[in-house]
């Protein structure tokens, strides 16, 4: 009977060795190898910046994998995919990633796409997603899409922060030339308030009734749509709008704009002043052509707050110097102008990382969704971009540097942030140049003769025609 027992007591003991030691291997596995999905847009309408963004998330990944002290022992292996700018197509990538084995997503770039993948494949395989340049309002809805996080602020933010602009240079009337998606649909027509605690609660207000508080007017918005010509929208505007006119449109269509805007003569020479939102204030805009740049001329805007601190600095260094690389490896790199948010597609890569780290010291599983969603949501690292925390709704709070275009440059001439406001710091050049016109330009509706003919004068020429009109028909009768 001992012998027996001895028997079996040996053959558990093998079995639980044996199976330990497959369970320690399979973990080994898994922890020496961690795989992170990339979601970039290197076709469609926001190919120009995708690309420069998907070059820093591998860039970021090169760099920890060379870290000794961030994740040792351990290897990220980036595996990307287009999202062709469409939400059908990222949601597809979206869940290619996952069935490839990654812990988390890094992207989307666009709301729509980041929305279509964060109430589809994110929420339903408790992925967590990290958008660094995704920030219609609407995606704080943790209901609908639980697993999205972002290192950019929401348009909440950037909404207050225009009109707290518009306001601050004296403006009173104002137009909005806005793309036909949800991103330019949240920015036109929504604002909210930065404590609200119910997030299906955020853009209840329209941006109209924001402005209204400090009595300014919107008298026209027109949506555009660049596969079709968008000059009657522009000349619309020309006819009956406000000189002062606030682009929030996705890149490609930022250029379109810009062409028409040249051919009518709806340019800072002409005493137009153009506001430009994050996606439309950016350096592959300005670098379109000669005839887009010159039609920017004076433009103002906001973007993400940059602090130019050292490690943003350092930031630049390894983007000039291709991260020891070359163009071909990392697509843009070589100067010191990157994508502005192709440093957030870094943080957000860095980010990540830590939290994988912080689980790993603490023996947490991060192929655990929950867990490591978590974590993220706790956790405050000091990024490239700044301090990076996130709040309630997964939105990182920051303010926005405010930019004017100056020749070939975008020149940060201040800041707006929360509590502070507006902060300028450098003059505006409304044409431009150092020589451009100092002084602000006033806010004015259409050409007053043309509103006259239009609203008072054609409708008593109408109506005397018809008097002669019926005059001779009696006479003839």
């Amino acid at each position: 009977m001992k012998r027996y027992l001895s028997a079996v007591i040996i053959f558990l003991i093998t079995i639980s060795s044996l199976f330990g030691q497959s369970t320690a291997i399979a973990f080994q596995e898994q922890t020496t190898e961690i795989k992170i999905g990339g979601l970039f847009p290197l076709t469609g309408s926001l190919a120009l910046g995708g690309k420069e963004r998907e070059s820093a998330f591998r860039m970021a990944i090169q760099q920890i994998n060379n870290d000794p002290t961030l994740l040792p022992g351990k290897i990220l292996v980036p595996l990307t995919q287009d999202t062709g700018t469409d939400p059908h197509t990222g949601e597809k990538a979206a869940q290619d990633l996952i069935d490839n084995g990654v812990v988390a997503l890094i992207g989307a770039s666009s709301s729509a796409v980041s929305a279509a993948i964060a109430g589809g494949p994110s929420k339903d395989n408790q992925i967590p997603q990290i958008s660094y340049s995704s920030t219609t309002p609407s995606l704080s809805n943790k209901t609908a899409y639980p697993y999205f996080l972002r290192v950019v602020p929401s348009d909440i933010l950037q909404i207050r922060g225009i009109v707290e602009l518009v306001n601050y240079f004296g403006w009173d009337y104002i137009s909005i030339i806005r793309s036909a998606n949800i991103y330019s649909q949240a920015v036109s027509s929504q604002v909210g308030s930065t404590n609200q605690q119910n997030s299906a609660e955020v853009g209840v207000n329209s941006f109209e009734s924001e402005a209204k508080n400090f009595n300014i007017q919107v008298v026209q918005t027109q949506v555009i749509n660049t596969t079709m010509d968008i000059t009657p929208q522009l000349r619309q505007i020309k006819l009956f709008g406000s000189n002062i006119i606030l682009l929030n449109v996705y890149l490609a269509d930022a250029i379109k704009v810009f062409e028409v805007a040249s051919d009518l003569g709806m340019t800072s020479k002409e005493g137009y002043v153009w506001i430009g939102t994050d996606s439309a204030s950016q350096s592959e805009v300005l670098e379109a052509s000669s005839k887009v740049n010159d039609a920017m001329q004076g433009l103002i805007g906001l973007k993400p707050l940059q602090p130019q601190n050292a490690a943003f600095t350092h930031f630049l260094d390894l983007w000039e110097q291709c991260a020891g690389r070359n163009t071909s490896e990392y697509f843009g790199c070589g100067d010191r102008n990157p994508n502005i948010y192709a440093p957030f597609a870094y943080d957000a890569t860095y980010f990540l990382a830590h939290a994988i780290q912080k689980m790993v010291e603490s023996g947490q599983d991060y192929t655990n969704g929950e867990l490591l969603l978590t974590q993220l949501k706790s956790q405050t690292i000091d990024g490239i971009t700044g301090k990076i925390t996130l709040d309630q709704n997964g939105d990182r709070l920051s303010g926005y540097d405010v930019i004017n275009v100056q020749g070939n440059n975008f020149v940060d001439i201040g800041t707006w942030e929360i509590f502070n406001g507006v902060t300028q710091n450098l003059p505006v050049f409304w044409q431009g140049s150092s020589e451009g016109e100092l002084n602000t330009p006033i806010a004015k509706l259409a050409s007053s003769w043309i509103l006259l003919i239009s609203l008072v004068l054609l409708p008593l020429i109408i109506y005397f025609i018809r008097k002669v009109w019926e005059f001779r028909r009696r006479k003839v009768v």
